[in-house]
């Protein structure tokens, strides 16, 4: 969780504070306090200003939003059966990084969080989203690759894409999409190593929400994010 502070002031009482929130979920020994590699017990705060939120069932089992996971697979072959629902398609995170994040989006609205990303301090001052990268999970990418038993593989006019929709004073402000899997006339992707996507348009945000939207309803809600930056500017007044 890196903090790069750009420019520091204090005048006359007032202070001033701009610096990149750079949210790569790493963790120091983040095995040894997680045997099992992955953690949705709670709300993960990166960055030092971003909230990535997750929810739990009555049973305070996870329900739906983000688990934190250093969880890799790259084998993508007809058959294969992941260890883990978590693990990314990829070697790694984002950057050769370990540490990444696993968004679930559970059908039952009442076990997603109200909000998925927010910015904590957004009574003093304002956060720009700048880009964030995005990847499947190993399950997805086999699965709409070559199917199983019971999920047929996709074919043309499937598609799995992610939206991140920017909120600011309550009300949706601008939204980003990007294919995690698409098959058309023009040719099929289907996304297995990290890619980045510019968040840019989305400007001022108090938080961010990410929605999954597939033409198939059978297909798992689930995908990787790493490395999300924003530029975060901090005021106050005395």
């Amino acid at each position: 969780m890196a903090v790069l502070a750009l420019l520091t002031s204090c005048l006359d009482g007032d202070y001033h504070t701009t610096y990149v929130a750079d949210c790569d979920f790493e963790w120091s020994d983040f095995a040894e306090h997680n045997p099992d590699s992955i953690y949705n017990k709670s709300y993960v705060i990166c960055g030092n200003s971003m909230v990535f939120n997750s929810k739990l069932d009555d049973k305070e089992q996870f329900g739906g939003g983000f688990t934190v996971s250093i969880l890799c697979d790259p084998v993508i072959e007809p058959g294969h059966v992941t260890r883990s629902q978590y693990c990314v398609s990829d070697t790694t995170g984002a950057y050769y990084s370990e540490g990444f994040a696993v968004f679930t989006q559970n059908s039952d609205e009442s076990l997603m969080p109200e909000h998925d990303i927010i910015f904590i301090q957004s009574d003093q001052g304002q956060a720009v989203a700048n880009y964030v990268h995005v990847c499947n999970t190993n399950l997805l990418a086999n699965l709409m690759l070559y199917g199983d038993d019971t999920f047929e593989p996709f074919t043309t006019g499937d598609y799995l894409t992610l939206t991140f929709t920017a909120n600011k004073s309550g009300s949706s402000k601008a939204s980003v999409s990007c294919d995690l899997a698409r098959y058309d006339t023009k040719g099929s992707k289907v996304l297995i190593n990290w890619e980045k996507v510019d968040l840019s348009s989305l400007g001022e945000f108090d938080s961010i929400d990410l929605t999954l939207t597939s033409s198939r309803p059978d297909l798992p809600m689930m995908c990787c994010i790493d490395s999300f930056r924003a530029t975060v500017n901090i005021s106050q007044s005395n």
